[in-house]
């Protein structure tokens, strides 16, 4: 289905856009067509650089430190230093300040005129919605506020606590080693609720209104509706599909059925059509395909493939070729004519579909 087109050395994916790959090479940082594999330089000497984004038909990025913005000509806008983009937001970014004392978030124009800032640290997962924004904060360097689900309006900046689930779970941490908080990883968010798993032990769905529970559950079940005696737990891969939050981890691909309230395992032992049984390490969707970095056994991390949402089955995996030692820096890149993968050497796999 997809075969070995290239090996380029050197090469640091950062992130992906729908329809471009973005990584470093040479002190230099480009985009790449994922139909067409056309490159196109983005900036040169560039020592550190953010997550890119797409914005008003340039690349939006901080490079060196500073908040840059290159039109698709090639012209550069500079936006300030110590700014780094989180999102955007209609025609306005909302970057995190490290200028001051304190990070603070800000909701900035195409000029870098701010309309609004705020003292807001983002910690490392966040969930944005129409204008609102859903988030883990952290309170300073060394407290992250786990337990806590934050709610901001983009629009005005104002922020308030949702829900603190060490109100409710608390009594889940129990024993020596237990962490000091409740955690949560989040799940998906609609007009009336948002859903986290919580302790990795259950599924919450919290009123996005009120802060109250609405209802949750702690069973991963099989098809026929009997409990399991194992759950799912976090990072949990994959993504939202046909409005169905659909899980691919370990050996275990599952439905999250919101409107039914139900955490269905739809397959058990997930095989690959040319290695053994895989366990699925991390994955990336496009569509209703799943791409995914995974391990044949107790091997190395060292095999990607795509796994059909509607068929419910791996279709194509393959391994990757890694010098010895070396490993996958997690799922691949796809969109359904070229795979990408990179590994811990800086190598770029491309595979092209057949």
């Amino acid at each position: 289905m997809f075969v070995l087109k290239e090996q380029l050395k050197g090469y640091t994916v950062k992130n992906d856009s729908r329809d471009e790959l973005y990584y470093r090479h040479n002190k230099s940082v480009f985009s790449l067509s994922k139909e067409r594999l056309e490159v196109r330089k983005l900036q040169d000497n560039v020592s550190n650089y953010s997550k890119i984004f797409l914005y008003q038909d340039a690349y939006l990025f901080n490079c060196n430190g500073e908040l840059l913005m290159v039109a698709g000509e090639g012209a550069e806008t500079r936006l300030g230093k110590e700014l780094y983009p989180a999102m955007i937001q209609e025609t306005d970014i909302i970057v995190t300040s490290q200028a001051g004392p304190e990070d603070t978030l800000a909701r900035i124009d195409a000029e870098g005129n701010v309309r609004w800032e705020v003292p807001v640290s983002l910690g490392n997962q966040h969930l944005q919605y129409k204008d609102l924004l859903y988030y883990i904060r952290i309170d300073d360097v060394y407290k992250v506020r786990t337990s806590i689900i934050n709610k901001m309006s983009l629009s005005s900046g104002e922020h308030n606590v949702l829900i603190d689930f060490n109100d409710y779970y608390r009594g889940d941490l129990i024993g020596a080693d237990a962490p000091p908080d409740t955690f949560y990883e989040l799940i998906t968010v609609d007009d009336a609720e948002i859903v986290a798993m919580v302790n990795n032990r259950r599924i919450v769905s919290v009123d996005v209104n009120t802060g109250k529970i609405r209802w949750e559950t702690d069973q991963l079940t099989d098809m026929n509706g009997e409990a399991l005696k194992y759950f799912v737990s976090a990072p949990i891969p994959g993504g939202m599909y046909n409005d169905k939050r659909y899980i691919l981890q370990g050996s275990v691909f599952a439905c999250l059925d919101i409107r039914q309230k139900m955490l269905v395992q739809r397959r058990f032992k997930l095989s690959g059509r040319h290695t053994g049984d895989m366990f699925v390490f991390d994955c990336r969707m496009e569509g209703s395909w799943l791409y995914f970095a995974g391990r044949e056994g107790a091997g190395a991390l060292d095999r990607i493939g795509i796994f059909d949402i509607e068929k419910e089955t791996i279709i194509w995996d393959t391994v990757v070729p890694l010098a010895p030692g070396a490993t996958l820096r997690g799922a691949p890149y796809g969109n359904g004519q070229h795979i990408f993968a990179n590994d811990s050497n800086n190598i770029l796999y491309i595979y092209e579909r057949a």
